[in-house]
Formats: C-alpha cells, sequence, structure tokens
C-alpha cells in the first residue's frame, strides 16, 4: 500500500516538473519489463536448483 502512495507522489511531481506523459508511461512499461525480466531469473535459478537437489528420506511424525 505505502509503495503505491510512494509511486503516486513520484509520478504527481513528475507532472508537477513538467515531464510528458509518454515519459512516465514508457517509464511504467520498462520498470513492469524489468520486473518480468527479474522474476523469470529467478524462476529460472530455483528451477536449476531444484533439477540438481539431492533426494531426502521423509519421516512423518504422527501427532493426535
Amino acid at each position: 500500500m505505502e509503495a503505491i502512495a510512494v509511486i503516486a507522489v513520484i509520478v504527481v511531481l513528475c507532472i508537477v516538473l513538467g515531464v510528458k506523459a509518454i515519459y512516465l508511461l514508457f517509464a511504467a512499461v520498462i520498470l513492469m519489463a524489468a520486473g518480468f525480466v527479474v522474476s523469470m531469473l529467478l524462476l529460472a535459478f530455483f528451477f536449476v536448483r531444484l533439477l540438481f537437489s539431492k533426494k531426502h528420506k521423509s519421516v512423518f511424525s504422527r501427532i493426535d
């Protein structure tokens, strides 16, 4: 929730300072693309870790 407020304040400041709307839109698209790339890299990293992990014998405890 705080992140949305910070983004709103930054956008309002940019508009007051005279930044064109197309640049703000371009920045938003770049941020979304960067978030997508980072999430895909993390997914690939953890997928590779999962592929090369060792098997462990599981032990289940019965709690009544």
